[in-house]
């Protein structure tokens, strides 16, 4: 097949007239781990992949690294194997990924409590060698630091023309967190996007509404936002949020009960519909159909409150109950550890629970679906293979690709990227 490269971001655009040579041949619903696309092993860093990062290499001394100095001659130290990097930091824990869908780019960044780098890193995959692009966004980490046990008052004192804000690193960066389904790419501005986070770096802690904002064009995080605060965010528990590819309007759920949605043409956010009453939309999960103009929602249930299965009209708008039915219904339990995304090749939605199987969940009725198992070939992810599987579950990391007519599957830095015709 044929590409072209940017001379800026390496992005490729792909010949649809063929396929990439590592999908060619391959049959709809047979699993291909995409070529090069695990990005690590943490139980390993490599010096190659922390300066490939732009990071300074650490000093390594038993189980701890040292970062080295920031502009306060601080240093952070934070262990570089355990914990600290195989399951609290890196960019995987609590975080979904942004996708690009017309270019077959998977876009990933780091930040959590244990690690500051803020970096932004894409997977290209639609041609006939996929590679990583790291830094297309470069890492300002070096702005704050964490030693074990700290609080903010033990920070540097600011300087002239530091930036005091708490969820910002001190050149106006954002500073990394748990962002959930919040990173979403928007495709016409060329923006990579968080729409709020939380537990911010480094001292876990905090409920972020900003919306933080990073330039393709000029390869930087911008420091004043042009994206109003995100309304109504609460906390992990409140976090649904998915793009309608189409439009690229962002539909999300928050505290109160309120369906609500990021216009994309009016950079406005307004109220779509009144869903509850109670807590029972607590680690919601949604699918946005956008061949049919509705949303099918699975509510995870906390504390008590009960699952619930629903579809929101969007023409009316209207809250329909659903009836979940089939083989597999059983199986059809989201609670926040489950990706749930459109598949229009196939007329269904796809779930994956992190079981090994795929799901598919199809509206039957006005009023129901029936959920049964897809039958896959190939070798495919094992049960419980996420590094997600505890962490904030597959949140929007399987999504569909309109290039390469797929569905991609990513489950962590250590393992491969899946990839699964459905055309």
């Amino acid at each position: 097949m044929t590409s072209v490269q940017s001379n800026t971001f390496n992005i490729v655009i792909t010949d649809t007239s063929a396929l990439p040579s590592w999908l060619a041949g391959k049959s709809v619903n047979e699993w291909v781990a995409i070529p090069n696309s695990q990005l690590t092993d943490y139980a390993n860093f490599s010096d190659a992949y922390i300066v490939g990062l732009g990071m300074p290499l650490p000093s390594t001394h038993s189980n701890t690294m040292t970062w080295g100095p920031n502009k306060y001659g601080a240093n952070a130290d934070n262990g570089r194997t355990g914990e600290s990097w195989a399951v609290g930091g890196g960019h995987t824990t609590y975080s979904g990924m942004m996708f690009d869908d017309q270019l077959s780019r998977v876009i990933v960044g780091g930040g959590d409590s244990q690690w500051a780098e803020n970096s932004m890193h894409a997977f290209e995959y639609a041609h006939d060698t996929p590679v990583w692009v790291q830094n297309i966004i470069a890492s300002c980490h070096k702005d704050y630091f964490k030693t074990p046990s700290t609080h903010p008052s033990t920070y540097p004192t600011p300087t002239g023309g530091d930036d005091t804000r708490f969820f910002r690193m001190y050149d106006g960066s954002r500073r990394g967190g748990h962002s959930y389904w919040a990173p979403q790419f928007l495709r016409a501005r060329n923006w990579l996007t968080f729409f709020g986070q939380q537990q911010a770096w480094p001292v876990d802690f905090g409920f972020d509404p900003e919306v933080h904002v990073g330039d393709l064009d000029t390869a930087l995080w911008l420091a004043t936002n042009p994206i109003a605060d995100r309304p109504a965010f609460a906390n992990d528990e409140d976090a649904w949020m998915q793009k309608h590819p189409l439009t690229e309007d962002i539909y999300f759920w928050g505290s109160g009960g309120i369906l609500r949605k990021w216009d994309e043409s009016s950079n406005a956010y307004s109220s779509v519909l009144d869903l509850f009453s109670t807590h029972d939309g607590a680690r919601l999960t949604g699918s946005i159909d956008w061949t049919n103009n509705y949303i099918l929602f699975a509510s995870g249930g906390l504390g008590g409150y009960t699952h619930t299965n629903f579809l929101v009209d969007l023409s009316s708008p209207s809250k329909v109950d659903v009836t979940v039915v089939g083989p597999y219904a059983s199986e059809y339990i989201v609670y926040r550890n489950g990706g749930l995304w459109w598949c229009p090749d196939q007329g269904h939605h796809r779930f994956y629970k992190d079981d090994g199987f795929v799901y598919s969940v199809t509206r039957t009725g006005s009023a129901e679906v029936t959920v049964d198992r897809v039958s896959m070939t190939g070798t495919g992810p094992v049960d419980q293979a996420s590094q997600n599987n505890k962490a904030g579950g597959i949140l929007n990391n399987m999504q569909y690709d309109f290039n390469l007519n797929g569905m991609v599957l990513r489950l962590g830095d250590a393992l491969p990227i899946y990839f699964m015709r459905t055309a």
